[in-house]
């Protein structure tokens, strides 16, 4: 992406003075995140909206929908969900 002239724009910590990169870590444990170790798993809206769903034999949407449906969903029925 650089065509070996170096990234298009560089950050520096205003604290200490250096040139860095930005890097993701674990809140909990402070280590770097790496894609291959981070998964992403339902949160309660969307467990709450996908229980519904099979409960009621219903299709799941795809997921450019699903996030929107399990918000008008959730805002619903919240007082329901406890």
């Amino acid at each position: 992406m650089d065509d070996g002239n170096g990234p298009p724009t560089h950050y520096r910590h205003s604290l200490c003075g250096h040139h860095t990169r930005p890097v993701l870590t674990c809140a909990e444990c402070s280590q770097p995140l790496r894609p291959e170790e981070v998964s992403a798993q339902p949160g309660q809206v969307l467990t709450a909206y996908l229980d519904f769903l099979r409960s009621e034999g219903e299709e799941v949407p795809e997921a450019g929908e699903l996030a929107r449906e399990a918000a008008r969903y959730w805002g619903e029925n919240r007082s329901e969900q406890g």
